[in-house]
């Protein structure tokens, strides 16, 4: 390497300490992980706004107490010093909905929703992660496995769920377990395992 190139590798590792430094002790990794929350939360707002638009999901990372780095020669310093390293940023999920009378967004507990409504906030936060690693990571998977993902959702819940399904990318294989033989009207082609008298036979789509 050069001595330009070795100034601007001394240049380059000068620029990340500093910002490093002054974005706090866990730096540069938590503007990260805030990036990766956020648009997370942005995917998951895509499919939470054709699953149940009332609601609202907000993500965010809860940083831990106390301060950077500690100096100094003490044996208390070094404990305290190793026991920060050791203390992890928390995501925090957030639910809110949207209040028919005025249309604010008010904070909601998970244990509040009914199974249905918790059904399709699950899924969606699914599908969010989903693109945010084809998108991110370029990592595809086409294959889904769902279980139970019908239940506890009315005729217009079924309907959503089915549709936001069948706007996945083309080639997607969805393996659902689903006990309500209903569930066949709500998607184009399906291949069914049915189990009887303690044997199980799979019934291919015509």
């Amino acid at each position: 390497m050069g001595l330009c190139g070795m100034a601007a590798a001394e240049s380059h590792h000068r620029a990340l300490t500093d910002a490093d430094r002054a974005l706090g002790r866990t730096g540069i990794p938590s503007l990260l992980l805030d990036d990766a929350l956020a648009q997370l939360q942005a995917y998951t707002a895509e499919y939470l706004s054709e699953l149940c638009e009332e609601f609202v999901l907000e993500i965010s990372a809860t940083r831990p107490a106390g301060g950077g780095g500690g100096g100094g020669g003490g044996g208390g310093s070094s404990r305290a010093a190793a026991a920060a390293a050791r203390e992890k940023d928390e995501i925090t999920k957030l639910v809110k909905v949207r209040s028919p009378e005025d249309g604010s967004l008010r904070p909601r507990d998970v244990r509040q929703l009914s199974g249905g409504e918790r059904r399709r906030l699950a899924l969606a936060l699914v599908l969010g992660f989903q693109a945010l690693v084809r998108r991110r990571r370029r990592l595809v998977c086409n294959l889904m496995v769902l279980d139970e993902v019908l239940q506890q959702l009315d005729n217009t819940g079924c309907e959503l769920v089915a549709r936001v399904l069948r706007d996945l990318p083309h080639g997607s294989v969805l393996l659902v377990g689903q006990s309500n033989s209903s569930v066949t009207a709500n998607f184009d082609v399906m291949d069914a395992v049915v189990k009887q008298a303690g044997r199980a036979r799979v019934e291919l789509a015509a």
